[in-house]
């Protein structure tokens, strides 16, 4: 193929094409590829990327490894700041999730104003005391104790001092019992407590004093007090059951009482 042009002679006898043929010579065959001009660096500045001529085919900027790698690096260090923190967070909240239960388990089993057991714990723990008595072949006691003059207290100084006078007797009553016997609060101003094992006939004995001695040991505004006992034992024969353990004990109790107060009785299922 080839390509014709006219020709003038104006200018110095220099012939010159008549058009200009722009910033491309046109060449006869295939087009020669375009050579793109790499940008010069400028000196002493950092280049984080390298350059390459745009491609219709992929994208023109080729990312160097050593920033990859960085980038990568930032990744995992950012991954692993949020995961430590969302840990730390749960095991918060699962802190909070046990103290929570605790809190309720102590709401449910324990009386607010006392501390001690209450009757769902007395229950509970009088029903596997039978059964260690079954297997052991061992006795165990319940005494029931009223505080004889709560409601006497309660109408003079107020329902203030009467809880005030609960709350104390409780503390005595803890400190008076021997070690792993249960007391309760049943309600009211009636305690219970759970003692195991019985061994000898004086245990008995031993454990209604302990409690006689807790409640004198509370004086409101200087005016004494004094408790009635009922102390039921059983010695875990089969065909027995907590609540005919109870009865007998708070029948013992008002039987105490009505005898003028301040004294206990004693007697076997």
């Amino acid at each position: 193929m080839s390509t014709e042009h006219r020709w003038s002679n104006a200018g110095e006898g220099r012939r010159r094409p008549t058009h200009e043929l722009g910033a491309l010579d046109l060449v006869s065959g295939p087009r020669a590829p375009a050579r793109a001009r790499l940008p010069q660096p400028i000196e002493g500045a950092p280049a984080p990327l390298d350059w390459v001529a745009p491609d219709v085919h992929g994208p023109g900027l080729a990312i160097r490894d050593d920033v990859a790698t960085d980038t990568a690096k930032i990744e995992r260090e950012v991954l692993v700041r949020y995961l430590t923190r969302a840990n730390e967070q749960l095991r918060a909240q699962n802190a909070d999730l046990v103290a929570d239960r605790r809190r309720w388990a102590r709401l449910a089993l324990f009386d607010r104003l006392t501390g001690l057991a209450n009757r769902q714990l007395l229950e509970h723990s009088l029903e596997r005391a039978l059964g260690r008595a079954r297997r052991a072949a061992s006795s165990i006691a319940v005494a029931f104790i009223d505080l004889d003059r709560l409601k006497e207290i309660n109408d003079v100084f107020g329902h203030a001092a009467g809880d005030e006078l609960l709350a104390s007797f409780a503390d005595r009553l803890r400190a008076h019992v021997r070690y792993g016997d249960l007391a309760a609060r049943w309600g009211g101003d009636e305690f219970v407590v759970l003692a195991e094992p019985i061994t000898h006939d004086h245990d008995l004995e031993d454990i209604a004093l302990r409690i006689l001695d807790a409640a004198q040991a509370c004086p409101v505004r200087k005016e004494p007090v004094t408790a009635s006992v009922g102390v039921a034992v059983c010695d875990g024969r089969v065909g027995v059951e907590p609540s005919d353990v109870l009865q007998l004990a708070d029948r013992l109790l008002y039987r105490a009482k009505g005898a003028g107060g301040d004294r206990y009785l004693i007697s076997s299922v």
